[in-house]
């Protein structure tokens, strides 16, 4: 049986439209094929060597092929192996180093332990041999603090160590305290000696500041008695420097002050009539100012507020004399100084709370207090100058604005009491003021005169001078 030739519908197609015999196609159909055949075998034959020559090499190919996938299987074998081994010495290392962390955590808490609890030969001599105004007695003496704390907090975790120290340290912390007491005690008493400035000996006490807060941590007893023994001598101190000062500032007050009669309404032309008749020193008379008129007294909100205070035995000397509110502003300036410095220093020095530095001061200075109270009494009782009242109580204003910059608020309550002490005064005279114009005698106004009438006058410097100083009232 002769094998079919497959032919597609097209082939059939064309063969059958081209009139051709089916037979003779089929005929030259098969001896193309049996050519073809025959070349094939022949070529074949022709590349018999070849073939073999190909298949002898794919044969040795699939040879290395099977040796090299034998090694790969060997070498995937080994790096399994290897990768066991890589996190054995992966485990091995982390458990080495939690060791070594442990070990040093373990090696740094004994050598601060160590550190702390020992007690160097320097902290002994400084302690013992060193004087207290010495910067390494400081030193030492801070290191001294931190070790008896290290052991008191170590006592309380039952460390044997503390007690070959605790007696050591003991003995170090009274000889302390001693030279501590000693020192602090003698800088307190050379503030009693006349011509000291005390301001040096506070300044040395705050650079040793750290002395007291020692003896409040270990010995409360004798910083009580340090602090009370500190009040009792500047409360002392504070007062006698101004009843002194006081004294001494008031006596260079003008003597012709202006009185009930120098009124806005009031024509004053009978006192330069009687002045004339009874010859007054000339000195009184041209000293005494224009109380409606503002003049330089303004400078005494600005410029002078924070000026020195003046020399009094040099004013003294020169027979110098000023008008009350210059004096008033010596005395509220000298007392606003030194009371910001000393609430400052307690607060600095015995670390105190704000109630128990309000107390202080007001124990401190209590009688200064009421000596002031009683001067500006007797200051304002009987001034009759309205400007100058007002000029004073803007310095009292101003004033306490300053202290509450220097964050001295207990001074607040002295201000105001101040304030409640002049106010009435200022209010009585601007009054006064009022019902003398109301009442004044208009006869004596129908004189013809080209200037402007002395009321007038003096209302307009008045006015002025009330505008002006409440213009230069700081915004806050």
């Amino acid at each position: 049986i002769e094998p079919a030739i497959d032919c597609d519908e097209e082939t059939v197609k064309e063969i059958l439209n081209s009139n051709i015999d089916l037979r003779e196609y089929s005929a030259n159909v098969e001896k193309s094929l049996s050519e073809l055949e025959n070349n094939t075998i022949a070529s074949c034959i022709k590349e018999a060597d070849n073939i073999s020559e190909l298949h002898s090499k794919i044969t040795d190919s699939d040879k290395i092929l099977e040796r090299l996938e034998g090694m790969l299987c060997a070498f995937q074998a080994d790096l399994s192996n290897i990768c066991q081994e890589i996190l054995s010495l992966q485990e091995l290392s982390a458990s080495l180093n939690i060791r070594l962390k442990n070990k040093q955590a373990v090696r740094n808490q004994m050598s601060e332990f160590v550190d702390d609890i020992i007690i160097p030969e320097s902290v002994i001599k400084h302690i013992v041999d060193t004087p207290v105004s010495e910067k390494e007695f400081l030193e030492q003496l801070i290191i001294l603090d931190h070790k008896i704390a290290f052991v008191k907090e170590q006592s309380f975790r039952e460390a044997k160590a503390c007690v070959d120290v605790m007696e050591i340290l003991n003995n170090l912390k009274s000889k302390a305290i001693i030279k501590i007491r000693e020192y602090i005690l003698k800088k307190i008493s050379s503030c009693k000696k006349p011509m000291t400035n005390y301001h040096i000996v506070q300044n040395a006490l705050l650079k040793n500041k750290f002395f007291f807060k020692f003896l409040a941590t270990h010995e409360r007893d004798i910083a009580r008695e340090i602090q009370n023994e500190y009040i009792d001598t500047m409360s002392k101190i504070y007062f006698s420097y101004f009843k002194e000062f006081v004294h001494k500032s008031t006596k260079m007050m003008y003597e012709d002050l202006p009185d009930k009669d120098d009124l806005m309404g009031n024509d004053d032309s009978h006192k330069a009539n009687r002045s004339s008749i009874f010859h007054l020193k000339s000195n009184v008379i041209k000293h005494r100012p224009n109380i409606f008129a503002l003049g330089n007294r303004e400078s005494l909100l600005t410029t002078e507020l924070e000026s020195p205070l003046i020399v009094v035995h040099h004013a003294a000397k020169n027979d110098t004399k000023y008008p009350l509110e210059n004096i008033f502003r010596e005395i509220q300036y000298a007392f606003l100084d030194h009371a910001c410095r000393e609430y400052l220093f307690m607060n600095e020095f015995f670390i105190v709370n704000s109630k128990t530095s309000h107390d202080l001061f007001y124990t401190i200075f209590g009688k200064t207090l009421d000596l002031l109270y009683k001067n500006i009494d007797n200051l304002f009782s009987q001034s009759y100058d309205a400007i100058a009242l007002f000029v004073c109580l803007h310095i009292i204003y101003r004033y306490r604005i300053l202290s509450m910059k220097r964050s001295v608020l207990v001074l607040n309550h002295y201000w105001e009491r101040v304030v409640k002490t002049i106010w009435p005064q200022f209010e009585q005279v601007f009054l006064m003021h009022i019902e003398s114009i109301k009442f004044c005698d208009l006869n004596k106004i129908t004189a013809i005169d080209t200037r402007p009438h002395y009321i007038t006058r003096r209302f307009a410097e008045f006015s002025a001078a009330i505008v002006t100083i409440n213009d230069t009232f700081p915004d806050v």
